[in-house]
């Protein structure tokens, strides 16, 4: 199983919050935020094998209206402090 972060730019005409709904119908989006700053959208997405993830973003991605680029980082390796994921 690969699992990655997705950086999304959203280009000006588009509105990110019904993009990101859209985007969660996707079955490799686990689970996405809109954030503040050079990124519009992070996506959590988990896929079988690289080939896949490579799929998801040159045929998915890439070619959605809206968005103008992306920045994929695979996760190499989770850590787990054992405090509780929830808090805030």
């Amino acid at each position: 199983m690969i699992e990655a972060y997705v950086l999304i730019s959203v280009s000006e005409e588009i509105n990110s919050a019904e993009l990101a709904a859209d985007m969660m119908l996707w079955e490799e989006v686990d689970n996405l935020h809109l954030i503040y700053g050079e990124w519009d959208i992070v996506a959590y997405v988990m896929v079988e094998d690289v080939a896949k993830l490579r799929n998801f973003s040159l045929n998915k991605l890439l070619k959605s209206p809206g968005i103008a680029k992306t920045q994929t980082l695979i996760i190499a390796d989770r850590v787990h402090d054992g405090k509780d994921s929830k808090k805030v």
